[in-house]
């Protein structure tokens, strides 16, 4: 089923009517010696659409998932997107619109999200 969004409007401050949602800025701390982050394609701030500031690392961990070779003798390693001592989020009020079923980077790339 494909989600159904109209997007929110530039600095509207306001959740999108249509989905109850709003926009989140989801920030990181790329710490390049961090070796969480081999389970991540994507290193840089984004934003994203979602009801809370969970469903929104939700959203980013699965949109940019990287599965990592299991090491005998070594800890598993998860995506680093819910882990809040490398990211954390916020509600944007002034952020601009986010293509529905996508994520923006800071870049301004476009990530598709998987389908719900």
């Amino acid at each position: 089923m494909e989600r159904e969004t109209t997007g929110l409007p530039i600095g509207s401050g306001k959740d999108n009517p249509t989905t109850g949602s709003a926009l989140f800025f989801v920030q990181t701390d790329t710490r390049e010696n961090d070796e969480k982050w081999a389970a991540s394609n994507l290193k840089e701030a984004v934003w994203v659409e979602a009801a809370d500031k969970m469903a929104a690392l939700h959203l980013v961990e699965s949109a940019t998932l990287r599965m990592v070779d299991f090491n005998p003798g070594r800890p598993l390693i998860f995506s680093p997107w819910l882990d809040d001592v490398v990211t954390s989020g916020h509600r944007d009020l002034e952020a601009e619109v986010v293509l529905p079923g996508h994520l923006r980077t800071q870049a301004g790339k476009l990530v598709a999200l998987p389908a719900a």
